[in-house]
């Protein structure tokens, strides 16, 4: 994120919030100042110095409202052990996530019985499935030439679909007319 990026969402973020004032702004915008983003995205600050820029003179002022957009989620804010030391603090950036949601265990063994239930429903469907065979397998299949299936087609004798330039033949209907012009007799 660049730093008018970073801004823009920062701004976006406050726009509708009661509790950000100016004062939040100012020190958020020294922040800003003293932030490189390509380089880290952590800030080591010195208080008084951050409080000069940001034109705060109390430091209780400061380290309320440091904590404010802390618990805003705007900043993160670590906080010096030391009296004298630095404190860190890095800006947050809102990842743009849409639909976000937490999935918990439960979530996933719901999910795991619902798709074994759709895989045996469909491995144990007794829907037959509709195979279809080009022309040069009706062909091999009945004995026939590729003039002779033409003529059946224009007769409609064999029904077909066409998708593209390839012709496909319904496997059933194949196996009907071969039956139905069968000359054998089967006894049982």
């Amino acid at each position: 994120m660049n730093k008018l990026e970073i801004i823009a969402d920062f701004f976006n973020r406050i726009k509708n919030d009661p509790v950000i004032d100016p004062v939040h702004i100012s020190l958020y915008m020294a922040l800003f100042h003293l932030s490189t983003p390509e380089v880290s995205e952590v800030i080591c600050i010195e208080r008084q110095a951050t409080m000069c820029l940001s034109k705060i003179c109390s430091p209780a002022t400061y380290y309320r409202k440091l904590r404010e957009l802390n618990e805003k989620g705007l900043i993160k804010y670590y906080p010096s052990k030391k009296k004298t030391g630095f404190t860190r603090v890095s800006l947050r950036r809102r990842r743009k996530v849409e639909n976000e949601r937490i999935i918990t265990y439960q979530d996933l063994l719901d999910f795991k019985e619902e798709l074994i239930k759709e895989i045996r429903s469909i491995c144990t469907s007794n829907t037959p499935s509709r195979k279809w065979l080009k022309s040069s397998e009706v062909r091999k299949l009945l004995g026939l030439s590729a003039t002779k299936l033409q003529i059946m087609r224009n007769k409609d004798e064999i029904p077909f679909t066409r998708v593209g330039g390839v012709i496909y033949y319904l496997e059933e209907a194949v196996h009907q007319m071969l039956e139905s012009n069968s000359n054998i007799n089967v006894k049982r």
